[in-house]
């Protein structure tokens, strides 16, 4: 599915005017844009309010929102990446129209306030964005991309398996699968815009700044730099994963197969004679204890701060969060797990099982930038991450509860894995809005959910 931009759904709830809430959006404008405009669902219809002018009858987009409702029902929660957008000046609004049952719709373009039909973009589009410019970039159900400028459509390419658009400059990067991999392509869409190819043999783009003149991207197991569209340049390498990544200031963490690699006689003291009884036995164990490997799942986790890499733990055995610049990850508690007695065991495979049930136990920690902190919580799940006042939010509680506390993590200076409990008893996370976290209370026999925020219920 295409990049959107940011622009994705932050609140869905039944609320009382009358709908579906999908989004609050103000394309490229301000956080007030963002707060005050608001597009919901009802019977089918599209519509659109501004919550500072409520005594004005809401805008209706179209009244036929699915091409057939009894193909592509809108009951019940939906969560769309991207229903509709605003033009940056919030003069215009483009949005979806006659959705079919496999997603595809026409893109249509309405003036906020005028009396005028809405103006047809294309139709069987099935994803689109909004440049700041006001270039419109969407692809079609046959996955064709294309730029709209406000009087015609150009082809950019064929068979587009990934699209992205820059926040700012104008600029479109996609992929063309080839085997396995990908070719990665840049263009800026208009008279003078050519497309150019920036590197082949691509496994993921990871990450982009704005404006795309700083493009990371995952290849042979390997992070690289494309700057200003010009070489690559490796930045790390044998690398499993890589999470948390900033193009902005070139930071990421990436985890690595550990150097050292392990075998069962690692974890037995031999305490058995080579004169004792049944030797043939013991020295038939020994030789298998030495042959087998064990692939205890801990991988080694590193910190790239933009120049060179730091060791950040060797005993890492799973990443539960992450996000730009903060992570949160489970090591086993016990560095060195205690020796096993050669006489005590009877084959390879119980040594392995021994190892395997003692890193099971793990401990939680934060991360951000190279500073790593225990956290005191036995068990995470839900995480929402509000980068702007660097809290975590999440559930703390063990997997079989149905209900958990609502908590948050701080990784602010000062407060470095603060954790405070917002609520008890919640059932599940919606999503974070300009600061506020949208949660789930009280299921009812009739599976009528309320909605919650941090402020009280909704």
């Amino acid at each position: 599915m295409a990049d959107t931009g940011g622009n994705s759904v932050v609140l869905i709830a039944a609320v009382g005017i009358g709908g579906l809430i999908i989004g609050a959006f103000s394309g490229s404008g301000s956080k007030k844009a963002n707060r005050e405009k608001l597009a919901y669902i009802k019977d089918d219809g599209l519509y659109y309010t501004n919550l500072k002018k409520l005594k004005k009858d809401p805008v209706e987009f179209t009244d036929e929102l699915a091409e057939d409702s009894r193909d592509y029902s809108f009951s019940g929660i939906m969560i769309p990446t991207n229903v509709l957008e605003f033009s940056k000046d919030g003069k215009y609004c483009y949005y979806p129209d006659r959705i079919d049952s496999g997603g595809a719709f026409r893109l249509m373009k309405k003036k906020i306030g005028s009396k005028k039909d809405s103006e047809k973009i294309d139709s069987d589009v099935k994803s689109f964005k909004v440049e700041e410019s006001g270039m419109v970039i969407y692809q079609k159900k046959n996955d064709a991309l294309y730029a709209w400028d406000g009087k015609e459509k150009i082809k950019l390419d064929s068979d587009v398996a990934y699209y992205k658009v820059a926040k700012e400059g104008g600029a479109v990067i996609w992929e063309i699968q080839d085997g396995e991999e990908y070719k990665l392509y840049y263009q800026k869409p208009g008279k003078k815009g050519e497309k150019k190819k920036l590197e082949s043999g691509v496994s993921e783009i990871l990450d982009t700044n704005d404006d795309f003149s700083r493009i990371i991207i995952l290849k042979n197991d390997a992070v690289y730099l494309i700057e200003k569209q010009g070489e690559k340049v490796k930045l790390a390498g044998d690398i499993l994963d890589v999470k948390g990544m900033n193009a902005d200031d070139l930071t990421f963490y990436y985890t690595a197969e550990a150097d050292q690699i392990m075998t069962a006689a690692d974890y037995v003291a031999d305490d058995v004679g080579q004169d004792t009884y049944d030797s043939y036995r013991y020295d038939s164990l020994r030789k298998d204890l030495r042959e087998r490997e064990i692939q205890d799942g801990t991988k080694e986790l590193y910190y790239f701060n933009g120049k060179e890499k730091q060791l950040i733990s060797n005993r890492v055995k799973q990443i539960n969060f992450s996000g730009q610049g903060v992570m949160i990850y489970g090591q086993p508690e016990e560095e060195d797990i205690p020796k096993l007695r050669l006489s005590e065991i009877y084959t390879a495979g119980d040594v392995e099982s021994y190892v395997r049930e003692a890193q099971d136990d793990l401990e939680l920690y934060l991360i951000a930038g190279g500073e790593s902190k225990a956290l005191n919580a036995d068990s995470l799940q839900r995480f929402k991450n509000d980068k702007d006042n660097k809290l975590i939010y999440a559930l703390e509680g063990l997997n079989d509860e149905e209900e958990r506390d609502l908590v948050t993590i701080n990784y602010g200076k000062g407060k470095f894995g603060e954790i405070k409990t917002i609520d008890e008893d919640v059932e599940n996370l919606e999503d974070l809005f300009n600061g506020s976290i949208y949660y789930y209370k009280d299921l009812t026999a009739m599976g009528i959910r309320e909605i919650y925020t941090a402020m009280g219920k909704w």
